[in-house]
C-alpha cells in the first residue's frame, strides 16, 4: 500500500538513500503518479495480502503498512506477509485510523473518496500482530483531534510541535479516543523458536 511512493521516498531520505526500498501498491492510478527516477527505490503493482514473488522472504529490515489495513478485507494476510518478508529482528510499523474518528470523518465527508472495509481498534491491531508471530508490540495514538483540525481551518501545523503535543496529551489516562490515528510498532523475533 505504498500509493505513489511519497512516504517510501521520505523513509529512503531519512536513511540517507542507502539500502533497497521496495513498495507495493494495488492501484495502478497511484503508481502512474510515482517518480520512477529515484535510485534504489522500486514500486511495483501488487497485492499486499499476497506479495509479488520479487519480494523476498526474510530480506527486509523494515515493513510499513501505513493507512492500509482498514482498506483490506483480510488485514491479517497483509500482516502475515510483512512477517514473512522481514529479517529476524526486523520491525513493522503500521497505522490505522481510530474507529470513532474514522466514522466522524466519513459522516462529514472529510474522507469521501476513501473506502474502509475494516474498523480496527488498537487491541485488534495488536492481536493481529501477535497472531502473526510479532513480539515487542507497542502502540500509541497520534494526531490529537484539536491539532488535526487546524489545517481544516487553514492554520498550518508544525509537525514537531504536533508530535510533542501528542506525546504530552498521551500521558494523560483515558485520552486515546481523542486521537485520530493509531500507530503500532512490533518486531519479528531475532531468532526462530
Amino acid at each position: 500500500g505504498c500509493a505513489e511512493g511519497a512516504t517510501l521516498l521520505e523513509i529512503r531520505n531519512l536513511f540517507g538513500g542507502k539500502a533497497v526500498y521496495d513498495g507495493v501498491e494495488y492501484a495502478t492510478s497511484l503508481l502512474e503518479k510515482a517518480d520512477t527516477s529515484v535510485a534504489n527505490l522500486k514500486l511495483r503493482q501488487g497485492d499486499v495480502t499476497a506479495l509479488p514473488e520479487t519480494i523476498t522472504d526474510n530480506y527486509y529490515h523494515l515493513a510499513t503498512l501505513l493507512a492500509v489495513l482498514e482498506h483490506l478485507d483480510k488485514p491479517f494476510a497483509a500482516v502475515q506477509e510483512a512477517y514473512r518478508v522481514l529479517k529476524p529482528g526486523g520491525v513493522i510499523v503500521l497505522s490505522c485510523p481510530h474507529p470513532v474518528w474514522d466514522k466522524i470523518a466519513g459522516k462529514f465527508g472529510l474522507v469521501k473518496d476513501e473506502f474502509h472495509a475494516q474498523s480496527l481498534k488498537t487491541k485488534e491491531l495488536c492481536r493481529l500482530l501477535k497472531a502473526a508471530g510479532f513480539q515487542e508490540i507497542r502502540c500509541r495514538p497520534f494526531m490529537w483531534v484539536p491539532v488535526t483540525s487546524l489545517p481544516y481551518l487553514k492554520i498550518p501545523v508544525n509537525v514537531e510541535f504536533a508530535d510533542r503535543l501528542d506525546r504530552l496529551v498521551g500521558m494523560i489516562p483515558l485520552t486515546e479516543a481523542t486521537y485520530v490515528n493509531q500507530l503500532v510498532f512490533a518486531q519479528k523475533p531475532a531468532t526462530s523458536d
